[in-house]
C-alpha cells in the first residue's frame, strides 16, 4: 500500500461554519429591520442584500458538504482493511486530488466574494440602519456599527448555543420533528438515541403507525441494553449489521468475533452504525485517536453527576 497522507480541513470547515452564521446573521438583521428602510431606493438595495446572502448561504452549505464527503472518502481509502493493488490507490487517490484542487479553487472564489460582500454589507448597515448602542445613543458611525453587530453576534451565537440544549434535542428526536445525527448515551435519562433520518423513518413506518411511533419502536433503547454483556453485545449489533448488507456468514462471523475484545468500543455505536463502511470509519479513527474525523454522527455521552 502506498504512503498518501491525509489532508486536513479543520481550518476550511471553521471558516466556512463562521460564515454561515454571519450571512445568517445578517439575513435575520435585514429581514428584522427592512420596514425601518423608508427610502424606496435603500429598500431596493436591502432586497438584493438579502438575496445575495441567500446565494453565499447555499454555497456555503454546498462548500461545506463537499469538504465532508471528501474527508470521508479520504478516510475510507486510506484504512481499507483488505490491501489493494498500488494502481487502485493511485487511480482513487489521483480522482480526489482533482476533486480537492476543484474544491480550493472554488473556495477561494468563495472567500473573496464573502471579503467584499461583508464589507458592503458593513458599510450599508452603517450608513442606512440606525442601531442603538448599550448606552442607548444612536450610533451611525462604521466602526460603532460593527462593534454592536458584533456584539449582536456573539450575543446570537450565546443564544443559539443555549437553545440547542440537550432537552430540545432529546425533544426533537422523539418526537420525529427533524433528522436526528446523533448518537445519544444518556445515563441521565436511562435511554440511548439512536440517529436517524426523516426518510429512514417513513420508509420503516407501519400501518396505522406514525413516525414518533417509529422512532420509539427503532431508534430508542435502554440505557442498559449493553451494559451485562459488552463483549456479546459488541459480536452480535456487528455481526447484525454486517449480516444485513449481505456479507456472507464466514466474513460477518470472522469481523465480529475480532470486536469481542475490544474494551474500547462501546456497543451502541456499532448499533448506531448504518453500514461496515461506517463502523470501519470509526474504528479507523478510534485506532488512530482522530475521533474528531468521525462525522458521520455525533457522539454525546450524558452521564449523572457524581
Amino acid at each position: 500500500m502506498i504512503s498518501i497522507p491525509i489532508l486536513k480541513f479543520d481550518k476550511t470547515n471553521n471558516y466556512l461554519e463562521t460564515q454561515l452564521f454571519i450571512q445568517n446573521h445578517n439575513k435575520k438583521l435585514i429581514t428584522d429591520n427592512i420596514s425601518n428602510f423608508n427610502n424606496v431606493s435603500i429598500k431596493s438595495s436591502a432586497e438584493t442584500y438579502l438575496k445575495n446572502i441567500s446565494e453565499n448561504i447555499q454555497e456555503i452549505e454546498k462548500l461545506h458538504s463537499y469538504v465532508n464527503n471528501i474527508n470521508k472518502e479520504i478516510y475510507y481509502l486510506a484504512n481499507l482493511e483488505i490491501p489493494q493493488t498500488q494502481d487502485f490507490y493511485i487511480d482513487e487517490f489521483s480522482k480526489l486530488k482533482d476533486e480537492i484542487e476543484l474544491l480550493s479553487q472554488d473556495f477561494k472564489v468563495l472567500e473573496q466574494k464573502l471579503t467584499i460582500d461583508n464589507s458592503n454589507f458593513d458599510k450599508f448597515i452603517a450608513t442606512n440602519l440606525l442601531i442603538k448602542s448599550p448606552s442607548n445613543k444612536l450610533v451611525i458611525t462604521n466602526n460603532d456599527i460593527i462593534e454592536v453587530l458584533n456584539k449582536q453576534i456573539l450575543k446570537d451565537y450565546n443564544k443559539l448555543n443555549i437553545q440547542s440544549s440537550s432537552q430540545d434535542k432529546i425533544s426533537n428526536i422523539e418526537n420525529a420533528l427533524k433528522d436526528n445525527d446523533s448518537l445519544i448515551i444518556s445515563e441521565k435519562l436511562n435511554k440511548i438515541y439512536l440517529p436517524y433520518t426523516i426518510t429512514e423513518l417513513k420508509n420503516t413506518v407501519k400501518e396505522n403507525e406514525s413516525l414518533k411511533d417509529v422512532v420509539n419502536r427503532k431508534y430508542i433503547l435502554p440505557f442498559d441494553k449493553f451494559i451485562k454483556n459488552p463483549s456479546k453485545s459488541r459480536f452480535i449489533e456487528s455481526y447484525t449489521l454486517l449480516r444485513n448488507e449481505g456479507i456472507n456468514i464466514f466474513q460477518a462471523f470472522t469481523y465480529s468475533f475480532k470486536l469481542l475484545s475490544k474494551r474500547n468500543l462501546n456497543p451502541a455505536i456499532i448499533s448506531a452504525c448504518k453500514t461496515k463502511r461506517q463502523l470501519d470509519t470509526y474504528l479507523n479513527c478510534l485506532n488512530s485517536n482522530t475521533l474528531n474525523y468521525f462525522d458521520y454522527f455525533k457522539i454525546i455521552y450524558e452521564v449523572n453527576p457524581l
